[in-house]
């Protein structure tokens, strides 16, 4: 009979803080919880710490080290020489489709280790938030299209989603209570005059006071 494992507890950095203080507010609030050693978590990372963008099919930049320099080339296009020090990962993507890719700070993620480790505890990921929220819905959207929405402090991390296929992907100030008008800006950008299927507002998950062991 297997033995029951507990889910990874995720733990979001605070998105109201620069990166340093964020993380210590993090290990504060962590410590506060006294959780088991060897607690399995996962950190999720929001923004404005991860960015994203969409890497445009090309048929020459195929296999992974190719997929990996063509993103990266891409990172560098939209945020310039600041986006040479991110680490950067991109996801599989279908043929002829484009892919998703997120990057951050590059120490961020051996910070984070660090942390779990003073802490006792096992760190198993290190998720941006909507890669956080799109893995966390029940079902992918297939049909029609979808956007994706993470609310943050002050901002909106946007993932449309057509067909099952990315086709959108942007940061933008504002608020859920501003929602529909952020779309419209971002779907007028796309120059569709029609309508989209469905809004999914994906929350992501507040540190709980206390865990059960």
């Amino acid at each position: 009979m297997s033995r029951w494992r507990p889910d990874p507890l995720p733990l979001l950095l605070p998105d109201d803080l620069p990166m340093v203080e964020g993380v210590a507010e993090l290990a504060s609030r962590v410590r506060a919880l006294a959780l088991p050693r060897g607690r399995r978590v996962k950190c999720i990372v929001p923004a404005p710490f991860v960015r994203y963008v969409l890497v445009p099919w090309n048929a020459r930049m195929q296999g992974r080290r190719a997929r990996q320099v063509f993103a990266e080339h891409w990172f560098c296009e939209a945020y310039g020489e600041l986006a040479r020090d991110w680490l950067v990962r991109v996801d599989a993507s279908r043929y002829g489709a484009a892919a998703l890719a997120c990057a951050m700070n590059a120490e961020l993620p051996g910070v984070l280790a660090q942390l779990a480790q003073e802490c006792g505890l096992v760190l198993e990921s290190v998720e941006p938030a909507l890669v956080h929220a799109f893995n966390a819905m029940p079902e992918p959207p297939r049909a029609g299209a979808d956007w994706i929405v993470v609310p943050g402090s002050g901002t909106l991390t946007l993932l449309l989603v057509e067909d099952g296929l990315p086709l959108r992907v942007a940061l933008a100030a504002g608020s859920t209570d501003r929602l529909d008008a952020v779309l419209r800006r971002e779907w007028f950008a796309l120059g569709r005059t029609d309508t989209w299927s469905r809004v999914h507002v994906c929350a992501l998950p507040a540190l709980p006071q206390a865990v059960a062991a």
